[in-house]
């Protein structure tokens, strides 16, 4: 049996019976963690001739692939132009880069429909290190 992250989920958990007479092994195990506040999220939408991409959290090793799975989505789509909103993270790290500069290499293989909006302080600031913040198709 899987866990949805709320306590362990297993069967041997004592069963706890609700008000409804339905009984739930989960309400015995440990209480659920607190929300993980730098985990990615999206959203992303369409409106009018562009696709906003918004990406909430880190942008890592770890969450890379699920905004990558999003990009190449959006590019198969009819949208002129693809705006990814970095404003909403609050860390990057070289994987996050990495998947930006092959965005950005597909984008303008394609006619230029990928435009990004800049991040916080030390997002930008982890671009103007690594030398990649002039390349990037930022709009001011």
């Amino acid at each position: 049996m899987s866990s949805d992250g709320c306590g362990s989920g297993a069967l041997h958990d004592p069963p706890v019976h609700t008000d409804l007479g339905v009984t739930d092994h989960r309400l015995a195990a440990a209480p659920c963690p607190p929300p993980d506040f730098t985990a990615l999220t999206l959203s992303s939408v369409r409106e009018g001739d562009a696709h906003h991409i918004c990406p909430f959290g880190e942008l890592d090793l770890a969450s890379v692939p699920r905004l990558e799975y999003e990009l190449a989505q959006v590019e198969r789509t009819d949208a002129p132009r693809i705006v990814l909103d970095l404003s909403g993270l609050l860390y990057v790290d070289s994987t996050a880069v990495r998947l930006l500069l092959d965005a950005n290499a597909r984008s303008r293989a394609a006619g230029g429909r990928l435009t990004l909006r800049r991040g916080q302080a030390q997002v930008q600031r982890v671009f103007e290190l690594l030398g990649v913040a002039e390349i990037l198709p930022f709009a001011d």
